[in-house]
């Protein structure tokens, strides 16, 4: 068994982060609105281009990316049925209620907040092989992350960011343990504009989900939406694992620095 070690987390903020009060939580439902336009809170529209899914398919957003200054994606090439992210359900903290959920495409759906891409589950494309390595050393996690990094923020990693933490967790208060988390800091910036997004993996019995916050919005660390989320998909034995660190490979490059 590996040493459990605590995850540092580099979180500096680049968008100001609106707060709220109170401890009541509001339901998001299952997305239902059709592929092709989803009205978002601010009177804008999120189109997909194309109706068929190709490599060079390029989708238009009439809300901002966020931190990064980036859209995240899904890869067009994934192939799903649409009740596989329909079905997911989850619930928001009274901090995070102006977040609006929005239906981009079969295998991606957003979470909005002030007009801007905060959050989402998106589908990966990734061997389960590739997963059940990563723990074993920085290089098989490298190797894992810059897989589903490279997918989802081909405009971000690995030119303008990096991995900054990652490790498996054991949260005794969600239903659905993650199995793995990796944090995207982006690099090339003066500090107060650094951005550092965060990415969750479930392993589902037919696909693999990403559960990204960009942590300049997320108020709980999206602690609430992985309390309560409901995917018929992902079930718990397949996210079980014994906790660990990147910080507990020895050739972790960024082991010094933490």
């Amino acid at each position: 068994m590996k040493k459990v070690a605590i995850i540092l987390i580099i979180s500096l903020l680049f968008c100001t982060v609106p707060t709220g009060c109170g401890t009541k939580e509001e339901h998001i439902p299952p997305a239902t609105m059709p592929t092709g336009a989803a009205t978002v809170n601010t009177g804008t529209a999120v189109t997909e281009a194309t109706q068929e899914q190709e490599q060079d398919e390029v989708l238009e957003f009439d809300y901002k990316p966020g931190s990064m200054g980036v859209y995240v994606t899904a890869d067009p090439s994934i192939k799903a049925d649409s009740e596989v992210l329909d079905s997911i359900t989850m619930t928001l903290s009274e901090k995070d209620k102006e977040l609006t959920r929005h239906r981009v495409s079969d295998r991606q759906f957003d979470l909005i907040k002030n007009g801007c891409q905060t959050a989402g589950f998106v589908l990966v494309d990734i061997p389960r092989e590739m997963l059940e390595n990563a723990p074993d050393s920085w290089t098989d996690f490298e190797t894992a992350v810059d897989h589903i990094a490279k997918q989802v923020m081909p405009d971000i990693y690995p030119s303008g960011s990096h991995i900054s933490g990652g490790g498996h967790v054991e949260y005794r208060d969600i239903s659905l343990p993650v199995y793995m988390t990796f944090m995207i800091e982006k690099t090339g910036a003066e500090p107060e504009t650094t951005a550092n997004y965060t990415h969750r993996i479930y392993i589902g019995e037919h696909y693999i989900y990403d559960f990204w916050y960009d942590e300049a919005w997320m108020s709980d660390g999206g602690a609430t939406i992985m309390r309560s989320l409901v995917a018929p998909d992902i079930k718990p034995e397949l996210n079980e694992h014994e906790p660990w660190s990147i910080h507990d490979f020895p050739d972790n490059p960024w082991a010094s620095k933490d």
